[in-house]
């Protein structure tokens, strides 16, 4: 399926909707414990992917710990306390906390936000290939999210059995639950 061309207008139109959508879904994603004691890692984003500036201001707001991810040797992440003033250009380009910011081990993560390709309904997810995200996501307890604009979401993408299906999938049109993974 080939990707629509949006303006850059339509695009962040679309990206604050996706926030919002977050926004709107964060207690029944992250629970009703105080947001000070819940830890989400959000991605940040290749100039292609769901931009989530809204999504991160509420985090913010709300006093939840943002942790985001940085590449490691062997197509591994780990995740490091998100700080605006320590990040630096990684791999591919993509931004990522530096070296000085604290590691976030998986266990303490509530949610995470998982860019994607393409999604489809059942949850599947469909990756740049590297495998990153797939090896973190298997060590990591929390719920995962997947965010897309609506066009990137099908009905269906190829999965292995060995694949993690997302808790939600999140979109400007809607944010689909997946009972059960959630």
């Amino acid at each position: 399926m080939a990707k629509t061309a949006l303006s850059a207008e339509e695009r962040a139109k679309i990206d604050w909707e996706i926030s919002q959508r977050l926004c709107a879904a964060a207690e029944e994603i992250l629970g009703a414990e105080p947001d000070e004691t819940r830890t989400v890692m959000v991605y940040l984003p290749m100039p292609e992917e769901v931009h989530l500036d809204g999504f991160m201001e509420e985090l913010v707001r709300r006093g939840v710990r943002i942790g985001a991810p940085r590449m490691l040797p062997g197509h591994k992440l780990e995740c490091r306390e998100y700080r605006e003033d320590h990040l630096e250009t990684g791999a591919w380009g993509i931004r990522e906390p530096d070296q000085t910011c604290p590691v976030i081990s998986p266990e303490e993560i509530h949610a995470v936000i998982v860019p994607g390709v393409a999604f489809d309904r059942s949850g599947n997810r469909l990756g740049h290939g590297a495998g990153y995200y797939d090896r973190f996501l298997a060590e990591c307890p929390g719920k995962r999210i997947g965010v897309c604009r609506s066009e990137m979401l099908w009905e269906t993408v190829p999965a292995d059995e060995h694949d993690l299906r997302m808790s939600w999938i999140i979109t400007e049109k809607e944010a689909l639950r997946f009972d059960g993974e959630a």
